[in-house]
């Protein structure tokens, strides 16, 4: 059953509740979903970039103190609206790949997901949820190895769910050879923001072998 709670911020700024799908393990995606309340149109991707997520802030806190965030890497063109999403039709609304912007292993955490106006200037969040507690459970190489083969098995045929779902929780099998094979495939399809969210995930993976990979698709295609 999903773990949620209700909010409990200040009534100066709008709530809305979040959701983890439990279990969660170390090592696979992790998705965190906006549940309930005034979310305004939230469909990842934004741009073709994983990490990005738009107008959105998700902060994490471990043993009481906050991580830092992944940076945000590739050279995807971030131009445009910073709250407009350019998610193919069908992409899933209101979840973001939180094991794309941290990196977490078995252990508690607090999560807190902060929407924010698009503007330079400090403004006060358009809305925010209460802190989330889940965990993060130990992963097995079995457990794991089922995993990745489901995954990839079972890869959905239309741009919406490859953008905003299949290949942001394909960057967790990092630096899985399968994984990097997938994405080059990837690499060759028509939509760009499919196509984006490839490359991008290319990131993820020791950079020799992307190069050695790379070519050899190249030759194939």
């Amino acid at each position: 059953a999903p773990q949620s709670q209700p909010t409990t911020e200040p009534t100066s700024v709008t709530a809305f509740t979040i959701a983890i799908d439990q279990p969660v393990y170390a090592g696979q995606p992790i998705w965190i979903r906006a549940a309930d309340g005034p979310r305004g149109n939230i469909r990842y991707p934004f741009h073709a970039e994983a990490g990005d997520i738009g107008c959105n802030r998700l902060e994490v806190r471990h043993n009481g103190a906050l991580l830092e965030q992944l940076p945000l890497r590739g050279t995807a063109d971030l131009s445009g609206l910073l709250c407009g999403s350019a998610a193919p039709q069908g992409s899933p609304l209101y979840q973001l790949p939180l094991h794309v912007l941290y990196s977490l292993k078995a252990g508690t955490y607090s999560v807190r997901w902060t929407i924010e106006a698009p503007s330079p200037q400090p403004v006060a969040p358009k809305a925010q949820s209460a802190w989330l507690t889940f965990e993060v459970l130990q992963e097995t190489p079995d457990r794991r190895e089922a995993w990745i083969k489901n995954l990839l098995a079972n890869a959905p045929g239309d741009d919406g769910h490859l953008a905003g779902d299949f290949l942001p929780s394909l960057i967790a099998a990092a630096p899985d050879a399968r994984a990097l094979s997938s994405f080059l495939t990837y690499l060759y399809a028509e939509n760009p923001m499919v196509s984006g969210i490839a490359a991008s995930a290319l990131e993820e993976f020791p950079q020799p072998e992307v190069l050695r990979a790379t070519a050899e698709s190249l030759e194939t295609h």
